[in-house]
């Protein structure tokens, strides 16, 4: 009679694979990318939305340019949702959460950076990981019509250390070699108490660099993407994030923010921003009840801006304060033509204060 032999290797190396993934997942917080904080700051915030007149979703444009309290009264709430680096598939995930959630805005803000919306989402493997449920990894997958996507998002949600490899790389380098570890995961407390206080938002102080002639990360990225195409995964999730509001009854108002002067003469002179027009345009003529806040050509200066697209306290509470307008003459109105044109830049904080806080952060 023939004896089988337990395979004691593939057990002793499950074992430890097993013992090495439960380690990483119990740190994970320190390994894994920090971007992943503010997809969960916004899957924890939803659950406080359900008494907001006005909840803002999108990317970092969103995230650095709404101020909650400006753009409403003492009489109603406002919440940001924005999250850095989130493209359309995780917005409109979070938009039906919050519905789902309890919410039920009179008017929802949200934007699609240009460079967000040309990439494959599904690059964010490991970041939608952490977050997505399987029921929503699944409907991603039907919708993107890509089983290697699927695969590769299953595959970081299995395996931690596969989504953690860059924080363990950094570990071990600055271990074995003794350079100096990155140190983001130190900074996550911070700017969870930034956006705690902001209800959402991300409020920065002013980068007296932002004018000079260096290069920034917005720029690079532009120029290496090539002529401007909107991925078909993210076109049908800006769809299906408009078909979620006008079922619901929601107005939305899709904001197309200022960037930097010289990055926005760029995008003009490749041709990426009429594409992005033409886009934005053939979208919107499909919505009745959506309006397009464009800022484009409003001037702000390259002194209200952080780097090539991110807005600094001055410019983004002059930017808030100029979309609550619009949204107050839409209830007045009940009306407002599909696209609005933002008022030239002019300073909404006082001069006193702004020198204040100038004075605060020297």
């Amino acid at each position: 009679m023939t004896r089988i032999r337990a395979p004691l290797g593939l057990i002793g190396f499950l074992t430890l694979v097993g013992a090495i993934e439960t380690g990483v997942q119990r740190y994970r917080l320190r390994l894994e990318p920090t971007v992943v904080s503010g997809y969960r700051f916004a899957s924890e915030a939803v659950r406080e939305t359900s008494e907001c007149e006005v909840l803002c979703f999108g990317d970092s444009l969103v995230k650095f340019g709404v101020y909650p309290r400006a753009l409403v009264g003492r009489d109603h709430r406002a919440y940001n949702l924005a999250c850095p680096a989130a493209r359309p598939p995780w917005t409109s995930i979070l938009f039906q959460r919050a519905l789902d959630a309890g919410a039920r805005p009179s008017a929802v803000v949200v934007d699609f950076k240009p460079t967000l919306a040309q990439t494959d989402p599904l690059l964010d493997a490991g970041e939608l990981s952490e977050v997505l449920t399987a029921g929503e990894i699944l409907d991603l997958a039907v919708t993107a019509r890509d089983p290697v996507g699927l695969a590769r998002i299953g595959v970081h949600k299995l395996l931690p250390s596969f989504h953690a490899r860059d924080g363990l790389r950094a570990l071990a380098s600055s271990t074995i070699g003794r350079r100096p570890r990155r140190r983001g995961h130190e900074l996550i407390p911070l700017w969870r108490r930034n956006w705690e206080e902001n209800l959402g938002a991300w409020v920065v102080d002013k980068n007296p660099d932002a004018g000079r002639p260096a290069r920034f990360a917005d720029e690079t990225i532009a120029n290496a993407l090539g002529p401007w195409e909107c991925h078909p995964l993210n076109a049908a999730s800006i769809r299906r994030f408009l078909e979620t509001a006008s079922r619901a009854g929601i107005p939305v108002y899709w904001l197309v923010p200022p960037i930097l002067p010289r990055l926005q003469a760029e995008r003009d002179r490749r041709g990426d921003d009429a594409r992005f027009s033409t886009f934005v345009r053939s979208i919107a003529a499909d919505y009745t009840d959506l309006v397009v806040v464009d800022g484009r050509r409003s001037g702000y200066p390259a002194s209200v801006f952080i780097d090539g697209s991110h807005l600094d306290f001055e410019g983004a509470h002059t930017f808030t304060v100029e979309l609550a307008a619009i949204l107050r003459a839409h209830r007045r109105l009940n009306s407002l033509p599909r696209l609005v044109t933002l008022p030239p830049f002019r300073s909404r904080i006082p001069t006193e204060a702004l020198a204040a806080r100038r004075r605060a952060t020297e």
